[in-house]
């Protein structure tokens, strides 16, 4: 079986742990490629993610034509709450209209969670849940233990989660005279003043 994965140059986590860790890891024929030409895109099954899918689209009628399974990987609901950091770029786009319709155009979806599942069902009935992945032969997953407090709290997610960690607003101050507790953020851009900024002010206050 050969499986052909698109994935751009430069994607985010998306990409990382929906596509390409865990083909990585998969014992079977993986070819990754961000080629549009068609005929480096033809295998058994054709993988791209939602957060990609636009550029390809155009192909997809010519490779299920030929015989290939189209997969695409939806990792989120494609109708976003107006505090989403996307809101207004799907609202100028009509970008949830786009990704609802591409539901349509592929053999097969895969999800994250039940409950996206059964929202993406009532469009596409072939869809099947598959959890994140990671290659643990990665250099970032090498285990570095360290002290940390009697309870640990981590977290790590994309710079779109702001409304979800403003839920933890006042937590620090909350757990100030509790000792042996600790807060990780995991996956800092590395930019100052960046919204993983934020984050970190929320959940841990900047010390």
């Amino acid at each position: 079986m050969k499986i052909v994965c698109w994935v751009p140059k430069v994607y985010g986590g998306t990409g990382l742990y929906r596509i390409v860790m865990p083909h990585e890891i998969l014992k079977v024929d993986i070819r990754f490629t961000d080629s549009m030409n068609i005929k480096d895109m033809m295998g058994d099954i054709f993988f791209v993610s939602k957060a990609n899918f636009t550029h390809i689209l155009p192909v997809i009628p010519f490779l299920r034509k030929e015989g290939v399974k189209t997969i695409i990987d939806f990792d989120d609901y494609w109708v976003l709450p107006q505090d989403h950091l996307l809101y207004h770029g799907y609202k100028k786009y009509s970008t949830s209209q786009l990704l609802a319709d591409s539901l349509r155009k592929f053999d097969y979806v895969t999800t994250t969670t039940d409950r996206l599942a059964n929202e993406i069902r009532k469009i596409n009935p072939n869809v099947h849940v598959f959890e994140n992945g990671i290659n643990t032969d990665r250099k970032q997953f090498e285990i570095q233990p360290r002290e940390i407090g009697d309870v640990a709290f981590g977290w790590i997610g994309g710079h779109c989660h702001l409304s979800d960690i403003q839920l933890l607003s006042g937590t620090p101050e909350r757990l100030a005279n509790t000792p042996g507790w600790s807060i990780s953020l995991f996956g800092h851009d590395g930019r100052p003043g960046s919204v993983y900024d934020k984050f970190a002010n929320i959940m841990c206050g900047y010390g």
